[in-house]
């Protein structure tokens, strides 16, 4: 009887080189979907917005009867409340902490002008404390978040808070723009510049409205219209070229360099 030849063994495989032995597939755990991870921010802000909705109801219908230090502290817990809930649910729900991100810096100025006009303010000063909070407001929040409308909201704000400087201290509105121009342009904020820049090169244009019967008095006492305007306009529009003129070399925009030359001209 015969035997088969015994087998020899092959060689041993050199340590550090990779196995040839099938590795099982790594276990994957369930990612967190809306009905796991998202749920309860979910729930949580609509029952927040229905209990706003419903607060809100009842102050309107005692809205009257309400003391205005009252409506006062209500207003300034109203407005760091929203903020605070689009701080607290920027994580579990985004999309929605974004929306009420941008209803906190929207409201913040008209919410500082009502406080300040119960405190018993004139409106200047009203104005002025409004844009100033609102300036504040959305520019830190536009640092955190990136918003598109805070930009806007901030700009608004400004010449909200300038118009008020300019009925408190008798100068007039075209100067200080031009001011809040360059401060924008200083701190590398060139679209605002740019913006504001325009704004202050057409408040002469403003007295257009005390023409037809729209204010003359506060457009007078903003200066926009009156004695104060043959100084200021020169002035607003030498400010308002340089920063035209920059902002257009930095930029690479030639037709910035045309309203610079207008500004000089007008």
């Amino acid at each position: 009887m015969t035997l088969p030849p015994p087998t020899l063994p092959g060689p041993p495989t050199p340590t550090g080189l990779p196995s040839t032995t099938p590795t099982p597939p790594a276990r994957t755990e369930p990612q967190p979907t809306l009905a796991t991870g998202h749920a309860a921010g979910w729930l949580a802000t609509i029952g927040a917005g229905l209990l706003l909705v419903a607060a809100s109801t009842v102050v309107t219908s005692r809205w009257t009867a309400i003391p205005d230090v009252v409506k006062a502290l209500g207003l300034m817990v109203a407005t760091f409340l929203i903020v605070g809930v689009g701080e607290m649910t920027r994580r579990s729900v985004p999309t929605t902490s974004g929306i009420v991100a941008h209803l906190g810096s929207s409201i913040s100025t008209p919410a500082a002008i009502a406080v300040t006009a119960a405190a018993g303010g004139t409106w200047p000063v009203c104005v002025a404390v409004g844009g100033a909070v609102g300036v504040v407001v959305n520019d830190v929040q536009y640092r955190r978040r990136r918003g598109l409308l805070m930009p806007a909201a901030q700009m608004v704000a400004m010449i909200l808070g300038l118009a008020g400087v300019a009925a408190l201290v008798s100068l007039p509105i075209g100067p200080l723009v031009a001011a809040g121009a360059l401060v924008a342009l200083l701190a590398g904020r060139e679209h605002r510049a740019t913006a504001l820049a325009a704004l202050a090169a057409a408040t002469p244009l403003a007295g257009v409205a005390a023409w037809w019967g729209a204010g003359p008095g506060t457009l007078a006492r903003i200066g926009v219209t009156g004695r104060p305007l043959g100084w200021a306009a020169p002035l607003a529009g030498v400010v308002v070229a340089g920063v035209l003129f920059v902002v257009a070399h930095r930029r690479l925009r030639p037709e910035l360099l045309v309203g610079a030359a207008v500004a000089i001209v007008g």
